[in-house]
């Protein structure tokens, strides 16, 4: 069973990425906050300043997508079940 997105392309799997945020000290009493971002099922990675750049990277790469079909595992935990 292939699963697919409201334009009827093959949806991804899922999209993992890493994030990572620091205070960086700037001197003089002043710090900024730091981002590195990694994509994990390509191992891609990005630092970042703002979150505009982070939002960018990461609308990038889902966008680009990797077609797969989702396990019938994986599909039927996606549903909800009462007990």
């Amino acid at each position: 069973m292939t699963i697919q997105d409201d334009s009827g392309r093959p949806a991804q799997r899922s999209h993992v990425f890493i994030l990572r945020l620091w205070l960086e000290d700037l001197g003089s009493g002043q710090t900024d906050w730091r981002g590195k971002v990694q994509y994990v099922n390509n191992g891609e990675a990005r630092y970042f300043r703002d979150w505009p750049t982070l939002e960018a990277f990461m609308e990038s790469l889902m966008n680009k997508g990797e077609p797969g079909e989702m396990p019938t595992n994986e599909a039927e935990e996606t549903r909800c079940t009462s007990q």
